[in-house]
């Protein structure tokens, strides 16, 4: 259900977003600009069929024989995972942490969805707004208010579809989103920044 949710999402983004996408999806929440001793951290929450699980998910830099390393650490519940991976960009470190752990693939598709990448690379204005209509499902699309999270300020975006709530704190040309939240009729995955620092 979030894959296909997600895939629909990203479709009906892109079309709205020419063309603007084309742009964002050769360069898709670049980590480039972090330094050695960067660290970002979210806290978590997955809530499926009434359970929900809390945790933390965190990126930090090393330096390791001159090559810069990113390591994640991750906790979910009772789950925990740890890796390190060269630091390249959030699909590295993202496809790295699922599979040493699968059970962190739902919150980590949903933080760092290309969806998201793809409004914080256009002009958005508050109060931007857009309803469709694409093969018989609705869409509607918003920017409603001014987030905070980290010490960063950004702009709450609203994507709704005839079953799915998405909601995104981004700020322009930030690398990562600064919260999100998916919501359907069984399921909600939430992630917060809480520290965001960008190293030397």
């Amino acid at each position: 259900m979030l894959e296909s949710t997600q895939r629909r999402l990203g479709i009906v983004a892109a079309g709205m977003l020419m063309p603007v996408a084309l742009t964002a999806q050769t360069n898709i929440w670049s980590l480039q600009n972090l330094g050695n001793d960067a660290t970002i951290h979210y806290e978590i929450s997955h809530t499926k069929d009434g359970a929900t699980q809390s945790g933390q998910f965190e990126i930090t830099t090393a330096n390791s024989g001159g090559q810069l390393m990113a390591t994640v650490n991750a906790s979910l519940g009772e789950n925990t995972c740890s890796s390190t991976t060269p630091l390249q960009n959030t699909q590295a470190v993202q496809m790295q942490l699922i599979m040493s752990c699968m059970a962190f693939a739902p919150v980590a598709m949903t933080m760092f969805a290309p969806t998201w990448a793809m409004f914080a690379m256009t002009t958005w204005e508050l109060g931007s707004q857009m309803d469709m209509s694409q093969s018989g499902r609705q869409f509607s699309f918003e920017i409603t208010e001014e987030c905070t999270h980290a010490g960063v300020t950004g702009l709450l975006a609203k994507l709704r579809t005839d079953d799915t709530e998405w909601d995104t704190c981004a700020k322009q040309d930030m690398p990562i989103p600064l919260s999100v939240r998916m919501a359907n009729s069984n399921e909600v995955i939430q992630a917060t920044l809480t520290r965001y620092n960008v190293g030397n």
